[in-house]
Formats: structure tokens, sequence, C-alpha cells
């Protein structure tokens, strides 16, 4: 059984979302994690945690042990089909060996597994007394609806702060007021396969968003057109009507200009607008021809592009098509429950709703720059530092450890362990199931759910308001604050209401370059597989392999300028980053730019400082400086991505 022509998976086009494993009628093509559970003895419908998409999931298990996931047949999401992630990687994350399932506390210079008592009398004692400003919480896009409205309510009505912040922040340029207006447009998975016309904006659908790319190919099949726009090749460009490659960071200015023609504007600006951009002129005048004011317009744009549009042109564009009837919006990110960190409040400057709050409270980004270092800092599902930062006291709540260490660890109970919802893009609030309820013990462990943890927290701090019997009781509180918010599981479309809450700290600035340069420009993408701050690489064995755009990649004829033939070392400096590394040759890079993908997650990858710089880093630097090195430390790739990094500053 193999590819055509014996050519490989990743040349054939092959998605690995596992359909074939799915639809074998003899057995066999199987997943191997689970191929000697034996047949399942139960099955439950739930919600996949790995993406905003929120597919649906049959849970099959045995002697009460999660086993498999395998695609339901929900006609509303994901109709019989899953991702790679969703299919194959949730056994191995829940049952991974490394999975850490007991509390454990720093003994001076060794750490040592104590009861729940110990540990929760322990972190409750450094939480009393807390200033506001002494206090950060840090919470994961990956956490269920009743964890982070008991995350959000411990912080405020607790320890009286606004110390409450989420790595869903970087998931929302331009701020997190702009992107409440966004999520109250017309969302739609579904109508993209009855649309005339897609309109696809950085995305690739191998890998990270399958479940959009069979929609998309639906639609064509039934003689719809497909225009992308991106700056560099994607599996989607190979079979569209027009590829509008762009230069990259400028995908919103073609956007935009796209929308005029929609909106049944004329397009004045169009010669201009290709030169800025680099896009054909030819094929943007035939771009506009294809757009035209009539029929079904649907507008995907993958988290990749929104994260490379320096001046925030993409949500402009999609807030003006807003206008058009007819138009339905696809904003794709990855936290599975991000639109549930923005609308249960869990940002320092907003509370449930969402709406404003009153007063400021420290952030992640103040820690990461240096501005403020709290006291005593709280990650729950994430991990978005390589090193430990220089906070008195530091307590993880996660299902693994952290990649440095930490005063207080609470173990979590993972997606199968723990009831609760998830709401997806669309504002669907869907079920994520209890499939594991096995008692403590050696092999099991003592996880707990998080809202549980909190709330057992909030009993040792004289506050039993926050220990709920269970996660129906969380959102019936939920219910009660949060104007449009079901009190059960509710899988219908919902449009985030407007509130107009605002951004305090106003809109962040595109980032400038370097005054050293040479005119190359920098883009730094966000990439690989990410699940409550680890990078699903490090535990799920095979899916490294499918990280295949990790590390620095030039254009062929930008490295032979350079004198670099085939992959070579070079040193690249950018906003006071260094980085050494082997550049890889990659012809679907635009010429006279750099791609360098940065991780998601720092948690699940092996001993790497050199990635730090990266993490911080983000968007579109314009002028980098790039030269060959001939003897450079460290040259190379160590493990995955690029090596040898520093910051200067």
């Amino acid at each position: 059984i193999g590819t055509a022509f014996g050519r490989s998976h990743v040349e054939a086009g092959c998605e690995f979302c596992g359909a074939c494993v799915g639809v074998c009628p003899t057995g066999a093509l199987t997943d191997k994690v689970s191929k000697w559970d034996g047949q399942p003895d139960g099955l439950q419908v739930s919600t996949c945690p790995f993406c905003a998409l929120g597919c649906q999931l049959e849970l099959k298990h045995r002697n009460g042990r999660l086993s498999r996931a395998e695609a339901h047949l929900d006609p509303e999401i994901n109709d019989g089909q899953l991702c790679v992630r969703g299919r194959f990687c949730l056994p191995e994350v829940t049952h991974h060996h490394e999975r850490a399932k007991r509390p454990v506390l720093k003994r001076g210079s060794y750490r040592r597994e104590v009861d729940w008592s110990e540990a929760l009398d322990e972190v409750a004692a450094r939480l009393k007394g807390l200033a506001p400003d002494d206090f950060l919480m840090v919470v994961s896009p990956d956490l269920t609806n009743e964890s982070l409205f008991v995350a959000q309510k411990f912080v405020r009505s607790i320890l009286k702060s606004n110390g409450i912040d989420s790595t869903a922040r970087s998931t929302f340029p331009g701020g997190i007021d702009l992107w409440a207006k966004l999520l109250s447009l017309p969302i739609s998975i579904k109508e993209i396969a009855h649309a005339d016309t897609i309109i696809a904006v950085g995305l690739d659908t191998r890998f990270y968003f399958s479940i959009v790319g069979v929609e998309v190919r639906r639609a064509l099949r039934e003689g719809a057109r497909l225009v992308t726009i991106d700056s560099h090749d994607s599996n989607l460009a190979r079979y569209a009507d027009l590829w509008l490659r762009t230069r990259p960071g400028t995908e919103g200015t073609v956007l935009g200009l796209l929308a005029d023609s929609l909106l049944g504007g004329s397009a004045p600006n169009a010669a201009r607008i290709a030169g800025k951009t680099g896009v054909d002129r030819e094929k943007l005048a035939r771009a506009l021809d294809a757009v035209a004011p009539g029929g079904a317009v649907a507008i995907v744009v993958g988290p990749s592009a929104f994260a490379a549009d320096p001046e925030y042109r993409l949500a402009e564009a999609l807030l003006r098509l807003a206008e058009r009837e007819q138009t339905s919006f696809l904003p794709l990110f990855h936290g599975s429950n991000t639109r549930g960190v923005l609308e249960l409040g869990a940002f320092p400057e907003i509370l449930p709703g969402p709406r404003p709050a009153e007063g400021k409270g420290i952030s992640l980004d103040d820690l990461l720059q240096g501005r403020a270092t709290p006291k005593v800092l709280f990650l729950i599902g994430e991990a978005p530092f390589f090193e430990r930062p220089s906070c008195e006291y530091i307590i993880a709540q996660d299902i693994y450890y952290p990649p440095f260490e930490v005063d207080a660890f609470l173990p979590a109970s993972s997606f199968a362990e723990a009831e609760g919802t998830l709401t997806n893009v669309e504002g669907r609030v869907q079920e994520n199931a209890r499939i594991e309820d096995l008692p403590d013990g050696a092999l099991t462990g003592c996880a707990r759910p998080d809202w549980l943890i909190l709330g057992m927290l909030a009993e040792r701090l004289s506050r039993s308001d926050l220990l709920f019997e269970s996660a129906a009781r969380v959102r019936e509180q939920i219910h009660r604050e949060v104007p449009g918010f079901p009190e059960e599981p509710d899988r219908r479309q919902r449009m985030l209401a407007e509130t107009g809450i605002g951004s305090p700290a106003g809109r962040p600035a595109p980032a400038r370059g370097d005054a050293r340069a040479d005119g190359r420009r920098l883009l730094v993408v966000p990439g690989g597989f990410r699940h409550r701050g680890i990078d699903l690489c490090g535990v799920v064995e095979g899916l490294s392999e499918l990280s295949l755009e990790e590390g620095i990649r030039l254009h062929p004829e930008d490295l032979a300028e350079l004198g670099i033939e085939g992959d070579g070392p070079v040193l690249l400096r950018a906003d006071g980053i260094e980085i050494q590394a082997t550049a890889r040759a990659d012809a679907s890079c635009p010429p006279g730019s750099i791609i360098v993908h940065r991780p998601l997650a720092c948690g699940g990858i092996p001993h790497r400082k050199d990635l730090e710089p990266l993490y911080r880093a983000s968007g579109i630097r314009e002028g980098v400086l790039v030269e060959p090195q001939a003897t450079p430390e460290d040259s190379g790739v160590a493990g995955r991505g690029a090596g040898g990094l520093k910051a200067e500053s």
C-alpha cells in the first residue's frame, strides 16, 4: 500500500488526516498506539481540544481508559473528517510516560511528591496577603469555559487583582477591542462549501485545518472559484483559480482591494497596490473580475496571516466586508477555546461578557519585557518561557511539568479526564466529555480538573463559593453573569455581542526595522503543534516529522547572492536579536524575504534555550541584515528548528 508513482506522502500532497485509516474495510490500516488495545467497550462523543474548529470526535475506551479517537459524522462542523492531531494524538497526550499526575513541592534543591492537602496548604499560604501587583496568573486558551471563568473569578474576587492574562493575546493582533468586533461577524465553517467564491488568505490546510480544506474542495467540485492570497506556496495555492503572491505582510492590502470590488466599488489604485504588494498586475486584474459583487463569498484567514499583518489591514478589510450580504467569515487560530478566553474575561482589561474592567493588572507582556515582575506567578496550562522568570514563587498547574523549575506543581486533568465545555470559533458551546474516571492510584495518579483545583484553593482562603460540585454548577454561574452564554452545551452558532470594549494600552504599533539593514524583510511566523503550553512533537511519536517548516528559509537566489550553495550557515540580525543557524533553500519563500518559524509553545521541546528570542519575536521586521557565516558556533540545527540564537537586549 503506498502512493502513486512511489512518491513520498509529503510530495503526494497527503494531509495526514488519517481518513484512509477510518475507511479501510479490512483493518489493514490502523493507528499504532491503540492497535493492541482490542475492541473498545464504550464510545462517547466529545469535542477535539486541539484547535478552534471544535470538531466532534468519537472517543472509544476500553476498561475505562481512552483507546482511540475517530471522526463523528457531525453535519455541523467536520462531517466525519479530522486532522492528524484529532485522529492520532489524543491517546498519546493523555497516556505519555512523562505525564505528571501527582502534586509536587520544592524542598531545598529537590522536588518531593506530596498529597493534595499539603500542596494546597502551602500554595494558599503563599497567596495570602499579596498586593494586587504582586500576582499574575497566565491561563491557556485550551482550558474549558468552566476553568477560565473560575480562574478569573479567583483572581478578582479573592486576590482583588486584575492580574490574569493569557497567551491567547498573541492570537489577537491589533487588540482585544478589534477582535471583539471580528467575532461578532457571521462566522461559519459549512458556508464555505456553498460559496460561489472563496478567498483564502495565508492558509495551508495540511496538518492544522484539514476540515477547512475539505470544505474548500467540496465547493470547487460545485463550481466555486478559489482565490488565494499568500506570500509563499501552500496546498490551497496549488489548485486555486488564482494565486495572488504578495510580499510578506501585505496580504491585508490586497484583500482590501478585493473588498472594494465585492462591495461594488471601483479599483482605481489597482496598479499602485500591485506595485506596493508585489502581486502580478495581470493576475490582480483577473482577480478583480473574478470577485464580482454578486454571489455568495466565503473568506478564510489563517493565523499566520494575522500574525504577519503589521498594520492590521486584514481585520479592517473583514470589518468592511461585514456590510455585504451573502458573505461569511472564518478567522482561524490555534487555541481550542481562544474565543472563550475573550468572552469570559481572562485578560487584565476585560471582565466576562466581555465588558471593560476597572483598574489595571500585570500582563504577560509586562513580565516578558521586564516592565514588571510579580512575586507570585501562577501558570495554568501554560509555560510561556524556556527559563524560569525571576519571580519569588512559581506555581504550575498542568498535565506536564514545565521546562523550568517551579516551586509548586499541581496536576491537572487532561481533556479525557474532566468534563466541561469549549467554545469554537463560530460561538458553539460544545461538550468536552469525561472519558476516564479511574480511582486515584500509583498508576492512575490523582489529577483534578482545573476549576476544581482553584475551588479547593479558594476554600483554603476562606471562600467556599468557588468550590463547585460539578462543571454544570459552574455553567449555571456563567449563564447568570454572561449575557447569551448557555446554561447547558448548545451547539448553535452565536455571534459575540458588541460590547464597545477598548484596549487601554492602545493598538500596538507595527514593528520597525534595524538601521543596519540590507533591505531584506523578515517574517516571523508561529508554528508547531501545541496543546496546553506544550509542543506536541515532544510527546507524540512521529508528529515531529510533520514539522516541515521550522528553521530559517530563504529563496535559492538569495542564498546564491550570499555565496551559499544549497543549505548553509548564516548570521541574521533584526531588532537586537542575533540568529546563527543553517538557512534552508526554499523556492516557495518570496525572493528578498526571510521566513523564520518560531514555536507556538515552549513546553515539551527538548532543552532549547536558543529558541527563546524567536518565541518573543513576532510579525514583520523590515530591513534585516543577513550574512554568511564561515564557522559559526553551533551552526546547523540541533534537534528541531534553528540553533545558536541569542538576544542582544
